[in-house]
């Protein structure tokens, strides 16, 4: 996905995890620049972050690196993990990810 001038939305259309344009073994790409953002509001009742779902989340928060048992999201190296598996391990094969 590529984005224009000014501020882009990439927005995922997913309503629960494993299914629609975020499903296990999935892989996109975004080229992206600074104030972009990623949507993927269907799915923030089902992904915790430091074990708290992220629809809960009353403040932003900065995403860790890795994907553990209570963090199914994660930034590293460039590349955006999805754990749908609530399985606290990040498999490419099984998960989601973009880079």
């Amino acid at each position: 996905m590529f984005g224009s001038a000014g501020t882009d939305v990439f927005r995922y259309d997913a309503t629960s995890v494993n299914s629609g344009d975020a499903a296990a073994n999935g892989h996109d790409t975004i080229n992206g620049a600074a104030g972009d953002m990623i949507d993927m509001a269907g799915l923030n009742d089902e992904l915790l972050l430091n074990g708290t779902l992220l629809n809960a989340l009353s403040a932003n928060v900065t995403l860790g690196s890795a994907i553990s048992a209570g963090n199914c999201v994660a930034f590293s190296g460039g590349v955006l993990q999805v754990d749908l598996g609530h399985d606290g391990v990040f498999d490419a094969a099984s998960d989601f990810q973009i880079t």
